[in-house]
């Protein structure tokens, strides 16, 4: 499919063999195609590319901006916004949303709404306890042993370059369930799948780090209704390689 930013489907092709124009239930932006209305369904609300705008107001009202309608606040080059409640990459909605004193929960489903491509398990190796007991084991086996690998609750903090994350979240907990290969050659290969934690939006300086800290502290002098936000997030890494002394 070919769309429009704004969602207008412009063309179609066949999908293996089959002939053009082929009809999908999920098209645009991910969203849910209703064909009799023409209509994108997102969780909340209903989308209509042909007006660029969703057909009925925004659940917080004017919290959420002055245009009761707007999709991604009329920029969907850069905007995102899977549940129909607002933009994931502007922290200023979520802002927003918080402070219009909604308790309405908000669950971010795949790796495209929150930007994990950074993250390595290398990162973890020289102090996750976890890790450290198998790379232990691993100095008594021979080549080919396995070594199974199980984390909870490992710390993650987006760097400043995820921006829209690094200030609306500060920093998240993930699990990590993999395992150590022994390699010829003195070296260990870690496979595996992470998943993030479900975790808990609010402004409270007790639940962030000194890093995400700083990353949130303008949203403390505000006062609404924390809600909760829902992560169902998972993701493979990719194979790493190291060697550690024996």
């Amino acid at each position: 499919y070919n769309y429009t930013v704004f969602g207008q489907a412009q063309a179609s092709s066949g999908v293996n063999g089959q002939a053009p124009g082929i009809n999908s239930d999920f098209q645009y932006a991910g969203y849910y195609y209703h064909a009799p209305s023409g209509l994108n369904l997102t969780m909340y609300r209903a989308y209509n590319p042909n007006l660029a705008r969703f057909l009925t107001r925004d659940p917080i009202g004017e919290a959420g901006g002055i245009n009761l309608y707007a999709y991604v606040m009329n920029d969907p080059v850069a905007g995102r916004d899977p549940s129909g409640l607002f933009d994931i990459t502007w922290p200023a909605v979520l802002l927003s949303h918080y402070m219009g004193r909604t308790s309405m929960p908000v669950t971010f489903s795949n790796s495209s709404d929150i930007n994990m491509s950074d993250f390595a398990i290398q990162n973890y190796i020289n102090w996750a306890h976890c890790i450290l007991g198998a790379i232990e084991k691993a100095k008594k086996c021979p080549p080919g042993s396995k070594i199974k690998i199980k984390c909870n609750n490992l710390p993650y903090t987006f760097p400043w370059y995820y921006f829209a994350e690094w200030a609306s979240f500060g920093s998240l907990t993930l699990n990590f369930n993999g395992q150590l290969t022994v390699n010829n050659n003195n070296s260990y290969t870690i496979t595996g799948n992470y998943s993030l934690n479900p975790d808990y939006y609010d402004f409270n300086s007790g639940n962030r780090d000194p890093i995400a800290e700083a990353a949130t502290r303008w949203g403390q002098s505000f006062h609404g209704s924390t809600f909760d936000i829902n992560f169902d997030v998972s993701g493979s890494i990719k194979p790493y390689t190291f060697s550690y002394s024996k």
